[in-house]
């Protein structure tokens, strides 16, 4: 009996000095790093010598998705100045350029 409560105080113990999960970003913010991955990896895949259908599919999504982050970009990190963390994720995508 001692063996079965000295395993389950251990047990209590590893989980109470287990790091915590990480939180999730907002809904909106998530969306956000979602299209501005999706536009950056779009804008990285085009080229010329893609079939006519092809850059077209292609051109749809990169103009969903890149106007997506240059419509929301400025509203987000506005709405999230005072969260260091959530602007970073933000910030990492300063460098797309969005016409």
């Amino acid at each position: 009996m001692k063996n079965y409560l000295y395993a389950g105080m251990l047990c209590l113990s590893v989980l109470a000095c287990a790091p915590t999960a990480v939180a999730a970003p907002p809904a909106d913010v998530k969306k956000f790093l979602n299209a501005a991955y999706t536009c950056q990896f779009l804008s990285g895949e085009y080229d010329d010598s893609l079939a006519a259908d092809d850059k077209q599919k292609m051109q749809k999504d990169v103009e969903k998705y890149c106007h997506y982050v240059k419509d929301n970009k400025d509203k987000l990190k506005e709405k999230y100045r005072e969260n260091k963390k959530i602007l970073d994720k933000i910030n990492k995508y300063n460098s797309l350029e969005i016409d």
